[in-house]
């Protein structure tokens, strides 16, 4: 279909609703890597608010030339509502998820949470 219609026709409506899905995927999240005694908890944190930032599946990386996945956690469909954080472990509550490598101290990794609506991600040192 060739786009040489009005303003308001549907390519019009076509391409917004494209732009808007894309902007909803990168846009309103921020990561917040936290690390203590007890661990590491990757937090997604809704920018502007008005809106639940739930985390649905949190991938790590190794941050390289080729970047390699260490570790993933997806959350269960009969998981517990609304979850905005998550701790680097095996099967996070509400997740199942592989027994995480130890991050090295000084080494460079690259967090992805991704939800309904959003994907986020940080690069963080350990």
């Amino acid at each position: 279909m060739a786009c040489k219609r009005a303003a308001s026709g549907p390519c019009q409506r076509v391409a917004l609703a494209l732009f808007f899905a894309l902007a909803g995927c990168t846009q309103g999240v921020e990561v917040e890597v936290r690390r203590g005694a007890a661990g590491t908890v990757f937090a997604a944190i809704p920018i502007n608010g008005g809106f639940d930032a739930c985390i649905q599946d949190v991938y790590l990386y190794a941050e390289a030339e080729k970047p390699k996945q260490l570790w993933d956690a997806t959350r269960g469909m009969e998981a517990t509502p609304c979850v905005r954080e998550v701790w680097l472990m095996a099967n996070p509550t509400g997740f199942s998820a592989e027994a995480p490598p130890a991050l090295k101290a000084g080494q460079r990794y690259r967090v992805e949470l991704m939800g309904n609506g959003f994907t986020a991600s940080k690069v963080f040192t350990a």
